[in-house]
């Protein structure tokens, strides 16, 4: 083509500053599509991408997005079929990490959470369950109590559900309805 020095504008702060290197691109779908950029931008020998005095780029698309069809026929609207980047299998990976050999499961507001396996799971809900601090509390409250000491699996609640339906002290000292099985039916005096 012969550009040998490209000038882009974009309307998106979040766009420019990930291709600057100012933000980091989350998900694996960004990542692709900011690989093929700058696969692209290398071809270049200078590439800028100011966000400042971008007004055209914003008022292009101001009018792209009213939809008038007047406007339309002066932007000329291109739809790509085919994606620039393959397709992939998008798991929520980006949710786990693995530190020191062990599997952690990031949170939004709490610090990681190491992942168990099976082995492990009956020690950690008697040891919380029964253990020194333990107090016989009831399955989501088990459930939050293992994960605030800084344990997952993704079975978590139902398992927690199950011990302590399996635990005898907590069924034998358990509150009981001391309503009946059927409906009371209302009789009125006279």
């Amino acid at each position: 083509m012969g550009v040998r020095n490209l000038i882009a504008k974009s309307d998106s702060e979040l766009l420019v500053n990930q291709v600057n290197g100012g933000f980091q691109a989350r998900g694996p779908r960004t990542e692709l599509y900011l690989r093929c950029t700058r696969r692209l931008i290398g071809k270049f020998k200078e590439v800028r991408l100011p966000r400042e005095k971008n007004n055209n780029a914003d008022a292009l698309e101001k009018m792209g997005s009213q939809h008038q069809a007047m406007l339309l026929e002066f932007i000329p609207l291109e739809i790509q079929e085919i994606p620039s980047i393959p397709e992939v299998e998008v798991m929520q990976v980006e949710r786990y990490v693995v530190y020191d050999e062990n599997l952690y499961k990031r949170g939004f507001n709490q610090p990681l959470l190491r992942c168990v396996d099976e082995e492990e799971v009956n020690y950690i809900l008697r040891e919380v369950h029964e253990g020194i601090c333990g107090n016989h509390s009831g399955g989501n409250s088990l459930a939050m109590k293992v994960l605030h000491q800084g344990y997952y699996w993704p079975t978590m609640k139902e398992d927690a559900a199950n011990f302590v339906r399996a635990c005898d002290r907590c069924q034998r000292f358990a509150n009981y309805s001391s309503m009946p099985a059927t409906l009371l039916t209302p009789m009125v005096s006279p």
